[in-house]
């Protein structure tokens, strides 16, 4: 008998038991479900055609062959060069040549959803299935081989791939949605970008290199030639893959339908129709009773009919045809109401045209002026830049002036430093030596010990006996008298030093020069060299083209800033007072070359108003004030009649560059006067302790007290002379009282007549009124002013003994 071997895996069919229903609820039903033909294969099958007796168990077999792909390319496989042999519908248990699968389901739902359970099975079975007969196996299924993706690249995926397309959800309705959403869910919304496809191309290079990937990722290389020592290729083609619509569509056509031969057959297949009979009336009656499903297929009619009429809607209707009305007659207008009409149309052209061309010239004024500032910004714009560059280069010219300062400013400090402390040494052996000169004169006349030198500090009177040295004929005293009488030109000042004294002061001055020469020794560029090439260049360039940011910045004073350094460079061994042993220097501020190249600075030959005084005046306040007063308080002599002279004409000189009443003026003034003080306060030293000795009459007759009282008196006149000298610029001024001493506090006229006249000058006069005392007396009387010397002075002056 012909009839399918049940035990050939080929013909083996996906197996599904369905429970079934009680013969009780059974209702004939016209449904013709190819799930339950009564001709199917799965009446050869044994599980189909088991006793009755196995229905109690609650479920039925029914048996669904589809064709694997590895069937169908074994298929090809026998076919070789033709087409593939069309497989026979009878079975004599010879080998099959195809392979299939079972599926095992419970029948728990509707024939629609088995449908839908049988085919997500299938499908996810076909993707098990090898390729091809060589690589089939019994055997338990490979493992798969590890994943090459760590999480790592698995986050830089993310990364770079494009967020997925929106899903297409929105198009259908929640019914549709409900019963198909895993079908609307794999629509795609739109065309993979190109960062997709890279993507996609990468994955595949990285399984091709690697060989991984398993079940639907696995990789199929599509190089031409053959995959395996057969020759046969590993690719299957699509036909293949999803299958024919034989095979498919077997259930429902009867396309794999057998023929029963023998008496046992045809009963088990009668038997099969009739229960395929009762299961398509109950799938019938449950399609009926589905209320959802009715619901469903109501909604897909109804969206049916609204496509139909909105289409209808959409096309334009045909119009019948209108003719157009025919107007209605009316009166033709007289000449008089369109020349009136005309004229008013014309009016109103001709007022339009006048508004328009006003507008016209309003705006072509507009444009030119608009031109015209656009010239000028054009212009600005340029002097900008113009401007921007030239302070950009001026900025960094004063940059580099800056730290050429820096670096030599150290370096004049302490040559200026040094010249004080040389004129400063040189006065203080002057003044030691002529005080203790004075102190020999004093001891001598008087006959008591004088010391020889001076200290403001008060001393109290010592126990001790006095020093040898201390009377007044000493051999100090004696050999410091005939040193003074064989010195050439001893003078009233005497100023003059020892030979020793004189060499040191000509080396050390030696010294300062050469300094001062090397302090321009490394500097190669004329333009730090010499101010005028570089400084006043650039601040005239500053003045010429830019002169509003000239004036706001007070460039005139910041010039007088940077050139401070070369004036005191020029002055660093000023010698104001025309001292003999420090070598002679310019005579006067005009004799400077800085005093002449600022002089010339303002002058333009535009503008009368010149800032040359302002720039001058600026740099005697800051150089040349502070400079002479600190020569001033270090080597001013006030009984010398030269260097009271050329102190008297700088300060003249001064007077025109800075306000007299400025605190600067006054500065020097008062640096001057602390010298006058000072002299004065030493004469008073000299005296004041002697005052009742020195009207006493001497025990023995001796010549030379006579000529030590008249040096004296003669270098006290000298001083009288002098300070009056300074009562010009003095008149005005209060002294500062510097201790309890004599001759602190009050004017210049105080501090000459009641301090030097009449406590030092008169006394000392009056003691040798006979022998020189008088002369003196009255050379003082002839100098004084008349409205500062008082009555009674006066007349103690003029000899009026008892007045």
């Amino acid at each position: 008998m012909m009839q399918s071997d049940p035990a050939d895996p080929a013909d083996a069919a996906p197996v599904v038991f369905i429970k079934k229903r009680s013969k009780g609820g059974v209702r004939p039903s016209a449904s013709s479900s190819s799930l339950r033909q009564p001709d199917s294969p799965a009446a050869a099958s044994p599980l189909a055609a088991q006793p009755d007796d196995e229905d109690d168990e609650g479920n039925v077999a029914v048996i669904r062959r589809k064709k694997t792909p590895a069937g169908r390319v074994k298929d090809r496989e026998g076919g070789a060069g033709g087409s593939p042999k069309p497989k026979s519908r009878l079975s004599f248990g010879g080998g099959a040549e195809d392979e299939e699968e079972e599926t095992f389901v419970k029948r728990t739902d509707s024939p629609r959803r088995l449908l839908n359970s049988i085919s997500s099975s299938s499908s996810s079975t076909r993707a098990d299935v090898p390729a091809s007969l060589d690589q089939a196996s019994i055997s338990a299924p490979p493992t798969p081989v590890k994943s090459i993706y760590s999480k790592e690249y698995l986050n830089q995926l993310k990364a770079t791939s494009t967020p997925p397309p929106p899903s297409r959800g929105g198009e259908f309705d929640e019914l549709t949605r409900s019963k198909f959403a895993r079908v609307i869910d794999d629509v795609p919304s739109e065309i993979p970008t190109t960062a997709a496809i890279n993507s996609a191309r990468e994955k595949r290079e990285r399984m091709r290199l690697d060989g991984g990937g398993s079940g639907s990722d696995a990789f199929i290389s599509l190089e031409v030639g053959m995959a395996n020592k057969s020759g046969q290729s590993r690719l299957m083609r699509e036909e293949d893959e999803i299958g024919d619509g034989d095979d498919d569509l077997a259930e429902f056509t009867g396309a794999q339908e057998t023929v029963p031969l023998g008496k046992k057959a045809n009963k088990e297949a009668a038997e099969r129709m009739r229960s395929g009979m009762v299961d398509m009336i109950q799938d019938a009656q449950e399609d009926a009773d589905d209320d959802e499903a009715q619901e469903w297929e109501l909604a897909q009619i109804k969206r049916g009919e609204q496509r139909r009429t909105g289409a209808s809607k959409s096309s334009p209707a045909k119009r019948a045809y209108r003719a157009a009305p025919i107007p209605s007659s009316s009166t033709l207008p007289s000449l008089a109401g369109v020349s009136a009409r005309l004229s008013t149309a014309l009016s109103t052209l001709q007022a339009s045209h006048t508004i328009d061309s006003a507008a016209l010239e309003h705006f072509a004024r507009e444009r030119a002026e608009l031109d015209a500032q656009e010239l000028e910004l054009r212009g600005e714009v340029e002097r900008m830049e113009l401007k921007n560059r030239w302070f950009g280069d001026f900025k960094t010219f004063i940059e580099e002036v800056a730290a050429f300062l820096d670096e030599k400013h150290v370096l004049l400090e302490k040559i200026e430093q040094s010249n004080l402390a040389i004129q400063k040494e040189r006065y203080e052996i002057v003044s030691r030596r002529r005080y203790a000169d004075d102190a020999d004169d004093v001891a001598l006349f008087t006959g008591l010990p004088v010391p020889p030198t001076f200290s403001l500090l008060p001393g109290s009177p010592s126990l001790d006996p006095p020093s040898p040295d201390l009377f007044p004929r000493s051999s100090l005293r004696t050999f410091r008298r005939s040193d003074r009488l064989s010195r050439p030109g001893a003078s009233d000042a005497d100023d003059t030093l020892a030979s020793p004294d004189a060499a040191d002061l000509a080396a050390a001055l030696a010294s300062l020069r050469a300094d001062l020469a090397a302090l321009f020794a490394d500097v190669k560029a004329d333009d730090f060299r010499d101010p005028n090439l570089g400084i006043r260049t650039k601040f005239e360039e500053w003045r010429d083209k830019f002169r509003d940011e000239y004036e706001n910045a007070y460039g005139g004073l910041a010039l007088v800033g940077v050139w401070e350094f070369w004036a005191r460079v020029e002055m660093a061994l000023w010698n104001p007072f025309e001292i003999a042993q420090l070598g002679k220097t310019p005579a006067g501020l005009d004799a400077y070359s800085w005093h002449t190249n600022l002089s010339a600075f303002g002058h333009t030959v535009d503008d009368d108003a010149s800032e040359s005084e302002t720039v001058v005046n600026a740099l005697v306040t800051s150089v040349v004030i502070p400079l002479l007063e600190k020569l001033a308080r270090a080597s001013f002599d006030p009984l010398s009649v030269t260097q009271t002279t050329r102190a008297l004409g700088l300060i003249d000189e001064v007077s025109y560059c800075v306000e007299k009443s400025s605190p600067r003026f006054e500065s020097l003034i008062q640096s001057f006067l602390s010298r006058l003080q000072l002299a004065v306060t030493q004469s008073q030293g000299l005296v004041a302790p002697h005052l009742a000795s020195i009207a006493l009459p001497q025990n023995a007759f001796d010549p030379s007290t006579f000529d030590a009282r008249n040096r004296f008196l003669a270098r006290q006149v000298a001083l009288v002379k002098n300070a009056l000298r300074w009562r010009r610029w003095a008149r005005n001024f209060r002294l500062p009282v510097a201790g309890e001493g004599a001759g602190a506090g009050g004017s210049i006229d105080d501090l000459v007549v009641r301090e030097l006249v009449a406590k030092v000058v008169l006394p000392v006069a009056e003691a040798g009124w006979a022998t020189g005392g008088q002369e003196a007396a009255r050379s003082v009387l002839e100098i004084l002013p008349q409205d500062a010397v008082p009555p009674a002075l006066r007349r103690r002056l003029e000899g009026q003994q008892g007045a």
